[in-house]
């Protein structure tokens, strides 16, 4: 394996690392490598496929709290104040920060527009632009955070037109 210069980590030779330019408002451009194969959490053994959809959240609960819940009513007992299932929608928008933080790394969008069940949840779509910023590698973000137009199935949708 190679070593890269950089980052001093080993670094496959069959996997590009990418250098996306860093702006920071204090200091001078930088580049920061990125492998894409872990960085978007494909080669890793726990993607973010397992925590970011209904199911995921679902194991979640269960696991921390020991009550197997379904995302709605995960959602409605924590606005009762339901302590375990506030706390667990709090690590569901603080994995969802991290990951959409490292989309906007990599891609810069303009806008991102969450699709499926989960999309439903009214809270994240204020809570998580709040959480995103510690896992971003710049000093101002301007990708805004909607919530689909069209309902859980918009992604469908929008494959349907490519």
């Amino acid at each position: 394996r190679a070593i890269n210069a950089n980052s001093k980590l080993p670094v496959s030779p069959h996997i590009p690392v990418l250098r996306p330019k860093v702006f920071r408002k204090n200091g001078p451009s930088q580049t920061m490598p990125i492998n894409p194969k872990t960085t978007l959490g494909i080669a890793a053994k726990i993607s973010t496929s397992d925590f970011r959809t209904g199911p995921g959240l679902t194991r979640d609960h269960e696991r921390v709290a020991g009550q197997r819940l379904e995302p709605t009513e995960i959602a409605d007992l924590a606005a009762q104040g339901n302590a375990a299932c506030e706390a667990t929608l709090h690590r569901y928008e603080e994995r969802l920060a991290r990951a959409l933080g490292q989309v906007i790394n990599v891609l810069d969008p303009d806008a991102i527009v969450l699709g499926g069940g989960l999309s439903n949840l009214a809270r994240l779509y204020e809570n998580v632009p709040k959480l995103w910023g510690p896992h971003i590698f710049t000093d101002r973000v301007v990708t805004r955070f909607l919530k689909n137009r069209h309902g859980d199935s918009s992604g469908v949708r929008g494959a349907a037109w490519l």
